[in-house]
């Protein structure tokens, strides 16, 4: 009697248990559910529309091999796997999983909780696509990523992350991957301490087109910037970073990359500044064309870690400080244009630099007493530039100091108010330059002024000099060395 009154009771059990996964987990065969309103994946299972269901769909398909996850339209609200906090993921990519929303306009993840990752995938062979994350300004640390994607062959398209505190949207340590379409929207809040719209640590061999970063600030914060790059061997293309006061950087070792069509549109008139529009630190061997910057501190700064760069089609529009400051090694620009600069149109401190075709435009240097300034710097090739309307500017449109083997040749010298060319402020630091062949007019009080702390060494010849109210050519140097002629005044 009692082995059959504990059959009954395995029995009611055994349906009861399929009763209930059968209201959880449903295959779509001639139901009647509509299947474009619920979650499916490519086992044929479908599931209610409610956050929660996400991660059954993909565990699903996981436990397979791998497979697509459909999310419908609507508003999916998700929150930490683990209540006693020992997971902070709300949804968990597996290796070889898809994750595709009907649209990022219309397939919404959002969480109300702070300090969560909603859309986590270390994995690989991941897919993710057509959704957007909500962060709703939740999260104060790194624990605060809207989308966190991490692993071998990624695919990550039409993803928006938006309202997040930290970073939006973190690639790291990804190879072999493409990322295409992305939006991060990063809020700068009064508690926020850092953190990116889109950053990219350590990736290797991938592909990033059309990303889209806007900072915009609800309070105090600090250390907010668009984009973040650490990546080699990549192609980054079509970038666009709006608002904020910091625009990308780029650092950590990054190296062997193609830069192009990036615009980046900051705060102007900023009372707290900012820092940078396009900071390059330890970055090697890249190029980057097609550049714009408008607004923020700094225009393009390449650091002194910086090695073996070449910048083409470049403009600065309006930045608070420098233009270009160039303080690496081996460095080419042309095609730039500088205009209306708060400081320095470019200021050159380094080895190896070229800049040929440029415009440095209405350089107004306030509280900066040079213009244009080559500095500190050996092998340097500055020809067939424009340098026209300079105005507040002590030392001159061009000023060079500290410097050897200089070249200053075909360049057109224009419109400043105290001097064309101004060689040498300390004794004895300038040698080893050539200027000639340039164009030099109406730069208020002299055209070429060498000073007695010129060194020996050097040759100014063939330029065309005129319109100066002190002097056309000035020559104090200290040196027997030098020639000084065929220049027409």
């Amino acid at each position: 009697m009692k082995d059959k009154f504990f059959g009954i009771i395995v029995l009611l059990l055994v349906l009861t248990t399929i009763y209930l996964v059968g209201s959880v987990t449903r295959t779509i065969s001639d139901s009647q559910d509509n299947k474009e309103t619920l979650i499916r994946n490519s086992n044929g299972n479908y599931w209610e529309p409610i956050g929660a269901n996400i991660q059954v769909a993909i565990d699903d398909v996981a436990m397979s091999g791998g497979g697509k996850v459909w999310l419908p339209p609507g508003t999916f609200n998700v929150n930490a796997l683990d209540e006693d906090g020992s997971n902070e993921h709300a949804i968990e990519l597996k290796d070889n999983v898809a994750l595709i929303g009907s649209g990022r306009d219309i397939t919404i993840i959002e969480t109300t909780e702070g300090n969560i990752f909603p859309v986590w995938a270390y994995a690989d062979n991941v897919m993710l696509k057509g959704f957007t994350v909500n962060m709703h300004n939740h999260g104060e640390t790194e624990s605060g990523n809207g989308v966190y994607v991490r692993g071998n062959n990624m695919h990550v398209e039409d993803i928006s992350s938006i309202n997040a505190n930290f970073n939006a949207i973190y690639i790291s340590e990804c190879t072999n991957s493409f990322f295409n379409n992305l939006y991060g929207h990063k809020i700068d809040d009064i508690d926020a301490t850092g953190g990116h719209g889109i950053a990219v640590s350590e990736a290797d061999y991938c592909v990033f087109s059309n990303l889209v970063a806007l900072t915009d600030e609800v309070g105090t914060g600090s250390g907010a910037g668009g984009m973040d790059f650490w990546c080699r061997n990549s192609v980054l293309s079509n970038l666009l970073v709006l608002g904020g006061e910091k625009g990308i950087k780029i650092a950590g070792g990054a190296s062997n990359n193609t830069f192009n069509n990036v615009n980046v549109i900051l705060k102007e008139n900023s009372l707290e500044g900012g820092d940078y529009g396009y900071k390059i630190q330890n970055c090697y061997n890249s190029t980057f064309s097609n550049i714009k910057l408008t607004g923020g501190r700094e225009g393009i700064l390449v650091d002194t870690q910086a090695r073996n760069l070449v910048f083409n089609n470049v403009q600065v529009v309006r930045s608070q400080e420098n233009g270009l400051t160039l303080l690496g090694k081996n460095i080419k620009v042309s095609n730039a244009q500088v205009i209306s600069p708060g400081a320095k149109g470019f200021d050159i401190g380094g080895e190896n630099i070229v800049v040929t075709n440029s415009l440095f435009f209405d350089v107004a240097t306030s509280g900066v007493p040079y213009a244009n300034e080559i500095r500190n710097s050996k092998n340097i090739v500055f020809s067939d530039n424009k340098i026209t309307k300079t105005s507040e500017s002590a030392y001159g449109s061009l000023f060079i100091d500290d410097s050897e083997d200089v070249i200053i040749k075909g360049n057109q010298i224009e419109d400043g108010n105290t001097y064309g060319i101004y060689v040498s402020h300390a004794a004895g630091t300038c040698k080893d330059f050539i200027i000639s062949d340039n164009i030099i007019r109406n730069n208020g009080q002299r055209g070429i002024f060498i000073t007695d702390a010129a060194h020996d060494n050097y040759i100014i010849t063939n330029n065309i000099v005129g319109g100066h109210s002190i002097s056309e050519i000035t020559d104090l140097g200290d040196g027997t060395n030098k020639i000084v002629e065929d220049n027409l005044t």
